[in-house]
């Protein structure tokens, strides 16, 4: 029995130990179990953070990107039938080959959804119409699209390129020169005529005096040994710098001319050691080098050119460009306004560089007066006259057997003529009016001159259409000698020509846009003040304007600060809350201000500006004051907008809001009211009342003196009587006579002071007693004579 309960007692046993190790591999089971878990959801919780991390990261580095999206795609921005070849795929280089067929084009590079390139679309199409049929390519590229061939190649990086519109010539075979003029039809096209030939073959002495006439500086190279196969070494570089001078002085042109004979180069004293010179109006510069380097020549010339007039150019910052051109030399400008011709030779600038070069003959020189006598003689020949006509010369006899190319050096000064074209011509084209007769004389022989005659004649004919009626006549001008004035003292006047269809806004700050125009004008920034002629007669004006220049310099005219005057009659209009009372004052101009410094009433002006804060605090005083010396009739409150008015110096305000009292006729006792006090009602009402004459004062007592005060008055009135009485009745015969009427007036006054006191009081008490005989009562008082 014994041993069937020990065997009992170990399968106990030995079934407790299996349960504890079947328990125990449950527990490991589990806990492996519990682990993988924990570190799945700890991935996932990473994973959240990351990605939420990531998110964040990414909003702050995009934040300050702005949302894009698919750009637009091109459209045509010409139509079908414009003159001007529009890409507007941005396909550059496909233009560049189509330009390769012609001698040169003209490319404007555009943002189709730009205004001013949608400005500059119309003033395009006028250049393409001009050159069309001629052998100029006017074309157009669009160079905003971003994937497209011109945006890629001129955009830059990051698409920071170049300003749109953008205007670039290019030669056949130079670089292309930028167009930074004003865009505008024929500034383009006057543009592109220069920039097709900027070299001037010069074929005699007498071309070069053409050259001079026609430009007010000069730059005249040598080029030897060039023929119809060799150039000269330096002649590249020579064209580049013309191009380049062409881009630098678009408004004001320099003259490039080349020399090719030796016999020419030894009269206007050109030579291989020093081959360019630079002719300005009354100097000569000889170029230091003999081997024409293009960015040294362009920066040599640059510096050494120095035209008697030019055309006032503002592009980018206007306001800095003018600064500088009113600012430099002595600050003393001369600016000569009217209208600029299209493309015909504008004669007003003619006239005025004809006046300049005079005024500026220090040295009383014989080249500048014949310069100034052949521009005499080029503003009497008219501007479609032939040159065969102008200088009285048979025309030539060419037909197309003769008519046949020579090349540029010659031997002999009488073979230095181009074929098809007058020995008087100055230009790679001419004026005559034979080559029509050239023209039907060529038929079919020779094809290439035949073409380039007939270009130029529709060119010529396109520019009479372009053409205007000239507005300058000096028919009847007299001599007026201001030979060398500008170098007498230290007010030599800077003189340029201003177009002002383009710069009519200059011409209204100054306050002159109703002017008749011609229109010369001093601007001296040093005095801040702007002179006008005295007289401008009808064909006079080179007389008037030699006149006006001498008058200035001897000190005979008056400045202004300007003459802006504002156009419109205004009131301003100021009601009360309280009592509901309604004033008005008047608004004067600068054109009416001296009717009302010559007016029979005291004046009190306010000067205000549009951009004055303060003026609200002082027009809310002014017209309270306004209001209440309403009873006071000979004097006036008038308003005045400085900004947009130019007074005289001495009735000119330096800050806003600002007032001054002008007694009767007496402006030159003008007073005004004091800085350190506030432009409040009481201080103003007590400037006011200071400064009124003394029978004003006592019209404003008798008016606004109530009860109260009246009866103060009374009773100190009284006293004051019985005292002159007694005081006449003590010593009366003693005193001198003058003494004795000096207190009988005294005396006088008072008493009827009293009795008019009295009145008012027995008008207030009586309501029959309307204003206007308090006002009687008070004008009679004050018409006694005591």
């Amino acid at each position: 029995m014994s041993g069937m309960h020990e065997e009992s007692e170990d399968a106990v046993e030995d079934k407790e130990v299996s349960e504890q190790f079947t328990k125990t591999d449950e527990k490991e089971k589990k806990g492996w179990k519990g682990l993988l878990y924990l570190l799945l959801r700890m991935t996932s919780d990473i994973l959240i953070v990351g990605f939420i991390l990531l998110s964040l990261l990414n909003y702050v580095q995009n934040s300050d990107d702005q949302i894009r999206r698919a750009a637009r795609k091109p459209e045509p921005f010409f139509s079908e039938n414009s003159t001007v070849r529009d890409y507007w795929k941005g396909d550059i280089f496909t233009g560049f080959k189509d330009a390769a067929v012609f001698e040169g084009s003209f490319f404007m590079f555009y943002a189709a959804w730009d205004r001013e390139c949608m400005e500059a679309r119309q003033v395009l199409e006028t250049v393409g119409e001009f050159f069309r049929g001629s052998d100029t390519m006017i074309a157009a590229v669009n160079c905003w699209y971003p994937t497209a061939d011109c945006t890629k190649e001129f955009g830059g990086r990051n698409g920071t390129g170049n300003i749109l519109p953008l205007f670039v010539f290019y030669p056949r075979i130079f670089s292309g020169i930028q167009y930074r003029g004003v865009t505008r039809a024929a500034h383009i096209i006057r543009f592109i005529q220069r920039a097709r030939f900027p070299v001037q073959h010069l074929r005699s002495v007498q071309h070069f005096q053409h050259l001079q006439v026609e430009y007010s500086n000069v730059l005249l190279g040598y080029l030897p040994n060039t023929t119809n196969h060799l150039l000269s070494h330096n002649h590249k570089g020579y064209m580049t710098t013309a191009y380049s001078l062409a881009e630098v002085f678009p408004e004001n042109p320099l003259g490039v001319g080349v020399v090719t004979s030796e016999q020419l180069a030894k009269e206007m004293h050109l030579h291989p050691s020093q081959p360019v010179r630079l002719f300005t109006h009354n100097s000569t510069l000889v170029y230091p080098n003999k081997t024409v380097d293009a960015d040294k020549l362009l920066l040599w010339t640059v510096r050494n050119v120095s035209p008697p007039v030019t055309w006032l150019h503002l592009t980018g910052s206007k306001s800095r460009i003018l600064k500088r051109a009113l600012e430099g030399g002595t600050g003393n400008s001369l600016l000569l306004f009217s209208p600029r011709t299209n493309l015909k030779e504008d004669r007003v600038f003619n006239m005025l560089r004809q006046v300049s070069s005079d005024y500026l003959n220090c040295d009383r020189l014989d080249t500048v007066d014949n310069l100034v006598k052949r521009l005499k003689q080029r503003e009497h020949v008219l501007e479609n006259q032939s040159c065969s006509q102008s200088n009285h010369r048979p025309p030539p006899t060419t037909s197309a057997s003769s008519c046949q190319l020579r090349r540029w050096s010659v031997d002999k000064p009488e073979e230095n003529f181009p074929p098809c074209s007058s020995d008087a011509c100055s230009s790679n084209g001419t004026l005559c009016s034979e080559r029509l007769k050239i023209l039907n004389h060529l038929e079919s022989r020779d094809l290439n001159v035949k073409l380039a005659i007939s270009d130029f004649y529709v060119e010529q004919e396109r520019e009479r259409m372009l053409s205007e009626r000239e507005i300058f006549s000096n028919a009847k001008s007299q001599l007026v000698d201001i030979k060398g004035l500008g170098c007498n003292n230290n007010r030599t006047l800077r003189i340029y020509r201003v177009d002002s269809d383009l710069y009519g806004t200059f011409l209204s700050s100054l306050g002159l846009k109703k002017h008749s125009q011609p229109l010369p004008v001093i601007v001296s920034t040093g005095e801040e003040s702007v002179y006008l002629p005295q007289t401008t007669r009808k064909g006079f004006f080179e007389e008037d304007l030699k006149r006006f220049m001498l008058s200035w310099h001897k000190g005979n005219l008056a400045g202004k600060q300007g003459f802006r005057s504002s156009t419109e009659e205004t009131s301003f209009r100021f009601k009360l809350s309280d009592s509901g009372e309604l004033s008005v004052i008047n608004e004067v101009s600068a054109s009416g201000f001296s009717d009302v410094m010559n007016s029979d009433t005291d004046v009190v002006l306010l000067y205000t500006s549009s951009f004055c804060s303060k003026c609200t605090v002082a027009s809310f005083a002014f017209h309270t004051v306004k209001m209440y010396l309403e009873k006071i009739t000979n004097l006036r409150f008038l308003i005045i907008d400085a900004t947009k008015n130019d007074l005289n110096w001495q009735f000119t305000a330096l800050t806003y809001p600002s007032i001054l009292y002008f007694p009767k006729q007496k402006s030159d006792m003008s007073r005004a009211f004091p800085l350190e006090k506030r432009l409040n009602v009481k201080n103003l009402l007590s400037f006011v009342i200071s400064n009124l004459s003394p029978r004003n004062r006592l019209l404003l007592g008798l008016y606004h003196c109530d009860t109260d005060c009246r009866n103060k008055f009374r009773v100190r009135a009284g006293h004051t009587a019985s005292q002159l009485s007694a005081q006449l009745q003590r010593t009366g015969s003693s005193l001198p006579q003058h003494m004795r009427l000096k207190l009988s007036r005294r005396l006088s006054y008072i008493k009827n002071l009293m009795i008019s006191v009295s009145e008012l009081d027995f008008g207030n008490q009586n309501p029959i007693k309307t204003e206007d005989s308090r006002r009687e009562i008070i004008e009679a008082f004050l018409r006694k004579k005591f």
